[in-house]
């Protein structure tokens, strides 16, 4: 019988472990040496196990796919956008999630952010398709004033310190053009009124509230 040699990185054929492979992966170089140096008969074999092992391979992503809930995958895809740096409380990113397709909506404030949570979504497994409807907010000084005055007031204010210190601050302040729209989430009613209350900054032309109360 044939002895099947074994093999390790930089081998190129059976008893060779000093020549390096040129332009072919070593475990390539190894799966080969094992067939051309086995029995016919095992030889058989191995060819059989490797195309099938790419085979089970190409239908592991799509079985992955069918069984992943929209839930899941839609918690996976929030806790991803959750985790980028530069998603901030000037942001706001929807997920919808329909037969492990997935939609992004919402705004952001510049180009890259936009660009980069939908590469950081698309790699998430179990995805079918994505679509990134992200819309990005125009440059503005003004909106970039009212912004930090609008934070200022809301995150400031004693009742609100709880919501500043969480890791991520649930109250969204997004502006455009000088109007305000809240949105997110808050634990009570009362918040929620008060919110909209400290929202309306001088320069602010309008506050649009859609804050949401936590169920409890």
């Amino acid at each position: 019988m044939a002895r099947i040699v074994g093999c390790r990185p930089g081998a190129t054929r059976p008893g060779d472990d000093d020549r390096p492979v040129a332009r072919r992966p070593w475990y390539v170089a190894c799966f080969w040496s094992r067939v051309t140096t086995a029995p016919p008969a095992l030889r058989l074999r191995l060819l059989v196990g490797a195309a099938a092992s790419l085979l089970l391979f190409g239908a592991v992503r799509p079985a992955i796919a069918a069984q992943t809930t929209d839930e899941v995958l839609g918690q996976r895809v929030a806790g991803a956008i959750r985790s980028y740096a530069r998603y901030t409380i000037f942001d706001e990113v929807t997920v919808h999630v329909e037969d492990q397709h997935v939609t992004l909506t919402g705004r952001v404030t510049v180009p890259v952010k936009k660009q980069e949570i939908g590469e950081r979504v698309a790699r998430i497994e179990g995805i079918r398709s994505l679509t990134n409807d992200i819309a990005v907010l125009p440059a503005s000084v003004t909106d970039d004033r009212l912004r930090r005055a609008v934070a200022a007031a809301v995150y400031g204010h004693p009742g609100f310190r709880r919501y500043a210190e969480s890791p991520h601050p649930s109250i969204h302040i997004i502006i455009e053009h000088a109007r305000v729209t809240l949105v997110g989430e808050v634990d009570r009613h009362g918040d929620r009124i008060l919110a909209q209350s400290l929202a309306h900054v001088p320069g602010v032309l309008s506050v649009e509230n859609r804050l949401r109360v936590a169920d409890r």
